[in-house]
């Protein structure tokens, strides 16, 4: 359910220059929410166990932080710097489960104020916990952030197929067919158990590294006009993540994560002042944070 949105950087094409007031809270909750718990002890290894039932729903809250900078190779265009703070509501629901332990989720997204952005995607995950593809029904974001938002969600979900100790880890070798050229290595990590509210907490660490060495186009990069194309290449990123996962079911309670993003671009088309050719480097950063709302 939440490895999803832990891409957001893929899910969230625009940023808005919004007051820096509006989402810095939810950056550092960790660091209370977190004062209170208490180590539980193990008598031997544990196993993580996905599971949900049929229409079961939970609300998350999201907030990231976007900073880019773009510096084009021709000294005359001056570089860019933006930053921004996208923040929204997902409500995932169970649409669908099957005897084998897969199940079907369906999110949907919405402004803090609680109308709809008009972003829906379905999600397919397989046991142990592992999405094996993420449609995109409606949105405005282009086919290669979809590609790389489902990309991202595959290797960071799933669990090992057998018991495991806190302090163990497990490697996974990601390969999407409807996105062969990205090349996805992910190390997952049982850091610790901790007890909340009586319940047990599994807290698990991610690292991942993706390249694409191929181009591929990216319409948004300028704001989907037909008269210019824009592409990406030589893709490097590396993202990092802690999640705190209720053992009984594994459902987030909390993720927090960073992406690191480092790519060329090329940027072709024709302006009122003739026709354009920018190449350029582009850097991603993004620092983000998820919340289950209680009682959603």
């Amino acid at each position: 359910m939440a490895a999803i949105a832990a891409a957001g950087f893929l899910a969230h094409s625009q940023m808005s220059d919004e007051e820096e007031s509006v989402a810095s809270s939810s950056i550092t909750q960790a660091e209370s929410a977190t004062s209170a718990e208490e180590r539980i002890p193990l008598p031997g290894p544990v196993k993580l166990v996905w599971h949900r039932d049929p229409g079961e729903v939970h609300r998350v809250h999201s907030v990231e932080r976007v900073t880019m900078d773009a510096r084009p190779d021709t000294p005359e265009i001056p570089a860019q710097h933006q930053e921004g703070i996208n923040e929204s509501v997902y409500i995932h629901r169970v649409t669908e489960t099957g005897d084998d332990g897969s199940v079907v989720v369906e999110m949907v997204e919405y402004d803090v104020d609680g109308s709809p952005t008009g972003v829906r995607r379905v999600m397919w995950v397989e046991p142990p916990g592992r999405i094996t593809r993420v449609d995109e029904v409606r949105g405005d974001s282009d086919v290669s952030q979809r590609l790389f938002t489902e990309t991202v969600a595959m290797a960071l979900s799933g669990f090992p197929e057998g018991p495991i100790l806190p302090g163990e880890s497990w490697t996974q070798e990601i390969v999407n067919p409807r996105f062969p050229e990205a090349r996805v290595v992910a190390v997952s990590t049982l850091e610790r158990l901790e007890e909340r509210a009586g319940r047990a907490v599994a807290v698990i660490s991610r690292e991942m590294n993706l390249e694409i060495p191929t181009a591929i186009p990216w319409p948004s990069m300028v704001d989907n006009d037909p008269s210019m194309h824009a592409e990406i290449s030589g893709v490097r990123a590396h993202t990092t993540m802690e999640s705190q996962l209720l053992l009984d079911g594994m459902v987030p309670l909390q993720e927090i994560y960073q992406v690191e993003l480092e790519s060329r671009a090329h940027v072709t088309g024709q302006t009122p002042d003739g026709p354009l050719d920018i190449t350029g480097s582009v850097a991603l950063r993004i620092e983000g944070e998820m919340n289950l709302i209680p009682g959603g």
